[in-house]
């Protein structure tokens, strides 16, 4: 169980900054530039009550390595974001899985 901390801080953390980008920041440069900041305690708090609330799930002995591996997992979030932003920026399309609308039954 302690495999899944990592992906669900990076995951929740990349879904609260894309809030943030979405109905707080908006287009405003100086409170995007902070964004890796908040990404950092985001996921460190984040690791410090997954710790307190079920220490099994992290791979963390005590309190201060919970919070150094959820700062760690928050920042992985902004790099998640920045590596697709790059790709695109190269031209590389980044799409997203296409889902069949209609399914045949057949038996």
């Amino acid at each position: 169980m302690e495999i899944i901390c990592v992906p669900a801080i990076v995951s929740i953390t990349y879904a609260l900054i894309e809030a943030y980008k979405k109905w707080i920041a908006k287009d405003r440069a100086e409170w995007l530039a902070v964004i890796p900041v908040i990404s950092l305690i985001l996921g460190g708090i984040l690791g410090v009550v997954i710790y307190f609330i079920e220490p099994t799930f992290i791979v963390a002995n005590n309190a201060y390595y919970a919070l150094i591996v959820g700062s760690c997992s928050g920042l992985s979030a902004t790099g998640t974001n920045q590596a697709f932003k790059q790709l695109k920026k190269i031209g590389i399309e980044v799409k997203e899985p296409k889902k069949d609308e209609e399914k045949t039954d057949e038996e």
